[in-house]
C-alpha cells in the first residue's frame, strides 16, 4: 500500500472513530442544560479546535478525490449548521 493510500485509510479510521464517539446530538443536549456541564463545554471546545486544525490537512489530502472531499465538506457543514440550535 502506498503512503497516500495508507494515510487515507488511517485518516478514515480516525475520523470514523472520532465522529462515532462524539455523538454530537447527545453532546448538544447535555450543553443545553442550565448551567451546562463545564467538562462537556471543554470537550466540545477541544473537539472543535481539533476539527479546525484537521480541516486544511484533510482538504489538501482529498483534493484529488472529489467524492471523499464532498463527504468531508458535508461533515463540516453539519458541524457548522446553526439550524439545530434554533430548533430548541
Amino acid at each position: 500500500m502506498d503512503a497516500p493510500a495508507q494515510f487515507r485509510q488511517q485518516l478514515d479510521k480516525a475520523l470514523e472513530k472520532a465522529l462515532e464517539e462524539a455523538k454530537w446530538e447527545k453532546i448538544k443536549q447535555m450543553l443545553r442544560k442550565d448551567p451546562p456541564d463545564p467538562k462537556m463545554v471543554e470537550l466540545v471546545e477541544r473537539m472543535t479546535k481539533a476539527i479546525d486544525e484537521l480541516d486544511p490537512i484533510v482538504r489538501e489530502a482529498m483534493r484529488d478525490n472529489p467524492e471523499a472531499l464532498a463527504e468531508w465538506e458535508d461533515i463540516m457543514r453539519m458541524r457548522d449548521d446553526p439550524s439545530d440550535e434554533k430548533k430548541s
